[in-house]
């Protein structure tokens, strides 16, 4: 019966910070994964706590660690879920957002110029293209 009294208790605890918090959670869909990340960790602890009392009524004989490994599993995957589903969200905003510009603005500097400027006229009169005539 005191698990059941502690149960409820915590139910009230997570309902009350999910009242205090709502503002922050957005929408549920977002939040899901945090909500259940924290109920498997307050069955698995209470669990833990009032294991002896759980005993007379379970079906399936179970150890205490195999039951601990299990809401710990559950736990991690429910909280790495949501911190994965953050970082995703938060990727896509960066993505979306605009980037500054690379390139970068400079003054023209006729020295770096190696374009071909030179007009036809300015050939040298040996028929070559450049340099000095063959020997």
């Amino acid at each position: 019966m005191l698990a059941f009294l502690t149960l409820a208790v915590c139910c009230i605890v997570i309902g009350l910070l999910l009242f205090v918090f709502w503002g922050n959670l957005k929408t549920f869909a977002r939040s899901l994964y945090l909500v259940m990340a924290g109920f498997w960790l307050i069955v698995g602890v209470t669990a833990q706590f009032y294991w002896e009392d759980l005993r007379p009524l379970m079906n399936i004989p179970v150890d205490r660690t195999v039951a601990g490994v299990v809401f710990f599993i559950l736990f991690s995957f429910n909280f790495i879920r949501w911190r994965m589903q953050r970082a995703a969200q938060r990727h896509d905003s960066e993505e979306h957002s605009p980037r500054r510009s690379r390139v970068v603005h400079r003054e023209y500097d006729p020295t770096f110029d190696f374009s071909d400027t030179k007009p036809n006229d300015a050939k040298p009169p040996n028929g070559f293209k450049e340099g000095p005539p063959p020997v």
